[in-house]
This record gives structure tokens, sequence and C-alpha cells, in this order.
């Protein structure tokens, strides 16, 4: 399994923690839905420590199906987990009532964390953005997410410069909220690694 932090370990427990717990508590009510849901959250956590990828559209399912509670006369859609904490907003429509719930947004926050450990093990270029930089072009691999106390977190690029069998590293972070892909590269900080983390120049930042 890849290198985690035990900040990113923590979301994945939490959601197969509360799901089993929901299974355990809801066999009184019997919402079929809200168990359907616990079993995405445990199948995604077991994926996840399996190191399959595919975890995380799992997660996003768990949360994203909290959000909306439907209740008729004839059908009643809830999927809250435990500990069932609602907070939000609710609409009354004829015999039917639609709750919006805020509460899951707030998993987002491990949910990001999450996706960001999912770079690791991605191959990427890294290019200077001016012919006089101090910056070389590095072709390497994400192996690692570092936290710093100052500029919070980075990832860790580990490559071989040409004829040198002697491992290099870099830390990049993205320009503002933008994130790394296949698709298009983008503007990222590259920093030196180690005690010293001095800046060494813009980069062109694309994943491989």
């Amino acid at each position: 399994m890849k290198k985690l932090s035990s900040e990113q370990l923590i979301f994945p427990i939490i959601v197969g923690a509360l799901s089993l717990l929901n299974i355990l508590r809801n066999f009184q009510d019997f919402y079929l839905t809200s168990i359907l849901v616990s079993l995405v959250g445990i199948v995604a956590t077991v994926l996840f420590f399996l190191d399959i990828k595919k975890a995380s559209i799992l997660f996003y399912v768990w949360i994203v199906a909290q959000i909306i509670t439907y209740s008729s006369t004839s059908f009643t859609f809830y999927t809250n987990q435990f500990p069932y904490i609602s907070l939000g907003l609710s609409f009354k429509i004829e015999n039917s009532l639609l709750i919006l719930n805020f509460v899951p947004l707030f998993f987002f926050i491990g949910y990001r964390i999450l996706k960001m450990s999912d770079l690791i093990g991605k191959k990427v270029s890294i290019r200077p953005i001016k012919t006089d930089s101090n910056l070389k072009s590095i072709d390497g691999e994400i192996t690692e997410i570092i936290k710093t106390n100052k500029d919070g977190k980075w990832l860790k690029v580990t490559y071989f410069e040409d004829g040198n069998s002697e491992q290099k590293f870099v830390m990049i972070k993205p320009k503002g909220e933008e994130r790394f892909s296949r698709k298009t590269s983008i503007f990222a900080f590259v920093n030196e690694f180690g005690e010293r983390t001095n800046f060494i120049d813009w980069g062109k930042v694309k994943l491989k």
C-alpha cells in the first residue's frame, strides 16, 4: 500500500465506522435506502485499504446520497448515517417532505484529502516556463504528500537525472485552486525538498 499519513486515513476509517454502526442501528427501523448507502461506505473503505483508486467514487456517492431526504405517504428515501444529525432546509410539497441536509457536506473536507492521496503513484512532467529558469525539465513520480506548517500540503516528486542513478526530489503545489490533470498543464510552485524548501521557480505541471 502507498505511504499515507494518519490524516489521510481518518476519513475512510470514519466512513467505515459510521456505515457499520448505521447498519447495526438501522435494523430497528429498517430504512433500506440508508442501509444501502452504508454498504456503499463499507465497500469504499475496503477498496481504499486494498489500494483500489475507484474507492474515491464510492466515497463521493456516500456523501452525496445523504444530502437529500424525501418522504411521502407511499415512499421514503432516507439515507442519513449514524449519528443522524440533520441541519439544512425542508420543503413541504403537497403530502410529501423534501429535506436538504447540509451536514454531509462537511465530509467533503476529508474527501478532498482522500482525492489528493489518489495522486500518489502518478507519473508527472514538470517543465520550466522561462528559457533562463533555474528549474530543469523533470519527468518523475508523485510519491508522498508533505505537510508544512507554513504553506500547507505539497506533493513530493521523485525523479532521476539523465545518466545519474541517484534519486532527486522536488515539491510541487498548484497555483490557486487548480488541480493536476492529464488534459492540461497548470502553473505550480516548484520547491526544493529537504530541510531547506527554497522556491526554485514556477513550472508547468501535467500528469502523464
